[in-house]
């Protein structure tokens, strides 16, 4: 079950490896959520090849109604999620059913997805935000880039939500987990994932999915924590009027968010280069900024102009 939208540049990659697991998929479902690009062309030529590929077309629909779309479609019970823009292990689809066919068969499964840095720009920007794997799962987190699941979860937890940009599958893997349905995990069910191209893409994705980030409920978990950092940073910085050491407290605190990524990922002699240590902080700050540019538009946008739509009660 996949969203897509304007992936000419990565759908073909896609569908290759798709077409190439060991495990042959009974049926491929695309939800093409008003892309602009030859996206559904492209499908239209494998489906052409390949006549379990099944393309299922939605005008500028948000990925949560591509997602359900593409579900309420699939003609099977065993649903497998994953991404446009990622490119499968070959193994990847038996690796993450097989738990399905042992006993004490699971409601849900979550493989792993590994970021795919074709370049030091990307290696810095994954390093920047991408959390590392879980020591006793080999996980970085569970993800819909690398899930599958029986349909009766998906219709316990209501499906997507259809209105935000991103979150949807935040919420969605929130209320999975919330309904107490049996997991499991595996690292053997990979899929390879590549990030934004650039720091300017960079910026624009970011500062969408904080809006929805907002808008979705969850900024107790990412915005709040951040402006605690900043507003650390400016007391900091107060300390000036007594001592210069002040002015150098931002600069401390960015390098040390920097370290511990660098660290966490490539170990401690990733301290030693600096290029890299340089280009994480940079990283690092153009997220940030889009994180604070994501708070401005949800202020905007759904505080005060949404306030002045909201209807108002009389009190008599």
């Amino acid at each position: 079950m996949i969203p897509v939208r304007n992936e000419e540049r990565s759908i073909s990659r896609l569908l290759d490896t798709l077409l190439s697991q060991t495990r042959r998929p009974d049926e491929i479902v695309f939800c093409d959520a008003g892309s602009t690009d030859n996206t559904p062309a492209i499908i239209e030529r494998y489906i052409s090849r390949a006549s379990h590929i099944k393309l299922v077309r939605a005008d500028a629909a948000f990925p949560g109604k591509a997602r359900n779309l593409a579900i309420g479609a699939a003609r099977f019970d065993l649903l497998a999620l994953t991404d446009a823009g990622t490119r499968l292990h070959p193994r990847w689809l038996e690796q993450l059913l097989a738990p399905f066919e042992g006993p004490r068969s699971p409601d849900v499964v979550y493989g792993r997805y590994e970021p795919m840095s074709e370049s030091f720009c990307q290696r810095c920007i994954t390093q920047a935000f991408v959390p590392p794997p879980d020591p006793g799962t080999g996980l970085r987190g569970p993800s819909l880039a690398s899930m599958a699941m029986r349909r009766s979860v998906w219709t316990r937890q209501g499906g997507f939500r259809e209105d935000l940009r991103s979150a949807e599958d935040l919420l969605f893997i929130k209320g999975v987990t919330d309904l107490g349905v049996s997991m499991r995990y595996t690292s053997r069910a990979v899929v390879f994932w590549t990030p934004p191209l650039g720091f300017a893409a960079t910026f624009r994705r970011f500062a969408a999915y904080s809006h929805s980030n907002i808008r979705a409920g969850l900024a107790n978990e990412w915005q709040v924590p951040l402006l605690r950092i900043y507003a650390l940073m400016a007391l900091l910085m107060a300390t000036a009027w007594w001592s210069e050491l002040g002015f150098f407290a931002p600069v401390a605190i960015m390098g040390f968010r920097a370290a511990r990524r660098v660290i966490r990922e490539d170990g401690i002699r990733s301290l030693f280069n600096i290029p890299l240590l340089l280009g994480v902080t940079v990283a690092l700050a153009m997220i940030d900024l889009a994180t604070l540019e994501g708070c401005r538009r949800w202020f905007v946008a759904d505080w005060i102009q949404g306030g002045r739509r909201r209807p108002a009660s009389v009190v008599r």
